[in-house]
């Protein structure tokens, strides 16, 4: 039992000034599935899961798509499922199309198999949704940070969009990241956010000041690690809209220390730019690999540069 905050991960990478940005996953796709609790470590083989839902995952992850779990909504009953996909259609697209699926628990996989390999689904999908929706983790088997932290984001969030039916909350597995706790992913733009006190889930929903959630930001799911944080730059330079803006990062050789990015983007007449930026090492921190573990890892923190210096 963890009696303390020295052992929790994400207190000490706040600590320590762990910079979370480049910590978001790289996906085609995300495939949520409704699994009740509780969770094992790997949600896909928990008691609640379809049998064969883990090996289905890992062919899923070849593909380019997570596939996770969250807590069923009172809507379903028993013996039924819910499945919410997410898929980016094209490498220019700054949004993921969203599908969802209401099913019995046993077609689930069949269902599953289906969107991966891009046939067409024999169940009808629900209504369409064009809202928001944050998928939070709480996936205490994980790590206690998740659960510790994750539950309450998740109880802020429900209680400020209880008013609102643009935004959808959710209760999700392992988003990865567990030191950042708590985070969530926000669809369709696929951006994963870390550090979520309640000043930055007003921040989140409310679309303010960018500059206050640079802390907070993981990264792109439509980008690399690497380019993930020439992104949050110009997320901070431009504003929210940047992340409407088809966009590309590509990195072009270097080295751990140092690399160029480029990024290309389609400008408001359509037309493609396409500018060099250079990720530079910054320094470095040591940090606690997980909850309950003294093992602690180095975490690097980049700057990035253009020619006319640090953006």
């Amino acid at each position: 039992m963890v009696e303390n905050n020295d052992n929790l991960c994400s207190i000490v990478s706040s600590e320590v000034g762990e910079d979370p940005v480049g910590s978001a996953g790289h996906y085609r796709g995300f495939l949520f599935v409704s699994i009740a609790n509780p969770w094992n470590r790997d949600v896909t083989c928990s008691k609640h899961a379809p049998e064969g839902l883990q090996a289905l995952s890992k062919e899923a992850e070849k593909l380019g798509y997570r596939l996770m779990g969250m807590v069923p909504t009172a809507d379903l009953e028993e013996g039924s499922a819910r499945v919410i996909a997410y898929k980016r259609e094209g490498d220019w697209a700054p949004k993921y199309d969203r599908f969802s699926f209401r099913l019995p628990t046993s077609g689930v996989l069949g269902l599953l198999q289906s969107l991966c390999e891009g046939g067409e689904p024999t169940v009808d999908a629900e209504p369409p949704f064009d809202g928001r929706e944050l998928f939070v983790c709480t996936h205490g088997s994980r790590d206690l940070c998740c659960a510790r932290f994750g539950v309450v984001a998740h109880r802020y969030l429900t209680e400020q969009v209880a008013s609102r039916p643009d935004v959808r909350v959710y209760r999700c597995s392992h988003t990865g990241g567990h030191r950042f706790a708590p985070t969530l992913i926000d669809l369709p733009h696929g951006v994963y956010w870390g550090r979520m006190d309640e000043a930055a889930l007003s921040n989140l929903l409310n679309r303010g000041t960018p500059s206050a959630l640079q802390d907070c930001f993981r990264g792109w799911s439509g980008s690399t690690p690497r380019g993930q944080i020439v992104d949050r730059a110009m997320w901070l330079e431009r504003g929210w809209s940047w992340l409407d803006t088809s966009r590309q990062m590509e990195v072009v050789g270097g080295t751990e220390e140092s690399y160029p990015v480029q990024l290309r983007y389609r400008d408001e007449g359509g037309e493609v730019e396409t500018v060099i930026y250079r990720v530079e090492r910054r320094d470095t921190v040591e940090t606690l690999l997980r909850t309950g573990d003294d093992s602690r890892m180095p975490a690097h923190r980049y700057r990035v540069v253009d020619e006319a210096g640090v953006i």
